[in-house]
């Protein structure tokens, strides 16, 4: 399996260049928006939910070879998302761990790798009207409602965070 990420992101160059070198390789397909789109959209969904595992190795792609179409996987590996690794971020110092988490994969700031992949596809979402209590609907049968207060807090504190740096979501 060829992984185009690593000769990417392998050199010191900055998180704009890397995602630039990305999206020339992806630019090689014949729906290269949509690829390019769709990496640019797991970049800013991972520093919505603070996914801290999103690494080369699980952005990937489905190759048709017979057609030579590409698609994108489905995502994977969010089982850091939230501060849910309590071994790294336990206890109640929630905003502090918001602001010092680190990401994966172009940059080790969140906010260095959604400002750079949004100079070339600028992915909006809406923020405004999120229906907290939906998105943990049917939760309690495999997490306590600690945890799901805990991620429900978290997952607030970080869209209130982001609404606050003033960029159109």
């Amino acid at each position: 399996m060829h992984n185009i990420y690593d000769d990417v992101l392998s050199r010191e160059i900055s998180a704009e260049q890397r995602i630039g070198e990305v999206f020339d390789i992806l630019h090689k397909a014949p729906q290269s928006a949509d690829l390019c789109r769709y990496v640019s959209s797991v970049i800013v969904y991972d520093e919505i939910i603070l996914n801290t595992d999103r690494h080369a190795h699980n952005i990937l792609f489905y190759i048709d070879e017979s057609t030579g179409l590409i698609e994108p996987a489905p995502l994977f590996d969010n089982g850091e998302a939230l501060l849910s690794n309590l071994e790294k971020y336990e206890g109640t110092d929630i905003k502090r761990y918001c602001y010092n988490v680190k990401s994966k994969p172009f940059s080790r700031s969140f906010k260095t790798q959604t400002m750079a992949v949004r100079k070339y596809y600028d992915v909006k979402y809406s923020l405004d009207n999120l229906n907290y209590e939906k998105l943990y609907e049917g939760l309690e049968d495999y997490y306590t409602k600690d945890e799901i207060f805990r991620a429900l807090k978290i997952l607030q504190f970080q869209v209130s965070r982001l609404q606050e740096r003033s960029v159109d979501w």
